[in-house]
Formats: structure tokens, sequence, C-alpha cells
């Protein structure tokens, strides 16, 4: 996020972070347990945080005015 705010990047980074932040929050809850495959399944949901992270990125300056 503070990179964001130092690229003066909008709105579409900010939501990316959040979806983001989200995913990992819902991490946090797969693995509340330790259970091998809740963990597994939070793991392999890891590809997603970086993912919306980039969508953000990218639609920020697809988008740029």
């Amino acid at each position: 996020m503070l990179a964001g705010r130092e690229l003066h990047l909008g709105a579409w980074h900010v939501r990316g972070v959040t979806a983001a932040a989200l995913l990992a929050l819902y991490q946090q809850f797969l693995i509340r347990r330790r259970g091998r495959t809740e963990c597994l399944k939070a793991f392999a949901n890891n590809n997603y945080v970086g993912m919306v992270i980039f969508v953000g990125i990218a639609l920020e300056y697809l988008f740029r005015s």
C-alpha cells in the first residue's frame, strides 16, 4: 500500500490490495485448526493474492487518465 502511495497509484491499486488482504484473512480462517487439507487449500489460494495485486496495478495503468 505504501509503495502504491509513493507511486501515486489510485483506486484500482487500493482495490487490488484490499482484495489481497481479504484473501489473506480467508487463508487465516482456513488454517485456524492446522488441518492438512485446509493448509494445502490456503497455500494454493495464495496464488490469488499476487494475482489481484498485479491486476490492480495493471488496471491502474490501463485506465490512468
